[in-house]
């Protein structure tokens, strides 16, 4: 998969994670939607994810940061970003994904913006 396809899918777990209430799993998948989102060149995104992070845990790890580029530079960080993609390979996503409790989310006709939208908020023009 391409950056494009792996930010999409953890838009899109991100959304499941919170349409459940799970609050903590969200939080790891915007971490994710947020590491994407730079290599999109979407930093207005990422920035967005690690607010709302901060929103809902201010002892998250994102926090000890100035900022996401701040955080891209440390080691720890790094690590923790490496732990989070080998927690959720390939074939664990589209299981999650095609399972049918989550297909009654609808996620295949949603557009990704209307997801980010309910994730960070309103629109982020980069």
């Amino acid at each position: 998969m391409n950056s494009e396809e792996w930010f999409t899918t953890f838009v899109r777990m991100a959304f499941v994670a919170l349409k459940r209430g799970v609050l903590y799993e969200r939080d790891k998948f915007l971490v994710l939607v947020a590491v994407h989102a730079v290599v999109l060149d979407r930093w207005n995104v990422a920035e967005a994810c690690c607010t709302t992070i901060l929103e809902h845990n201010s002892g998250h790890m994102i926090g000890k940061y100035e900022s996401l580029r701040d955080a891209l530079k440390d080691e720890g960080w790094k690590t923790y970003v490496r732990r989070l993609q080998r927690e959720w390979p390939l074939e664990k996503l589209e299981t999650a994904l095609d399972h049918p409790r989550v297909q009654d989310y609808g996620l295949a006709e949603l557009e990704v913006e209307i997801l980010l939208t309910d994730l960070i908020g309103g629109p982020k023009d980069d």
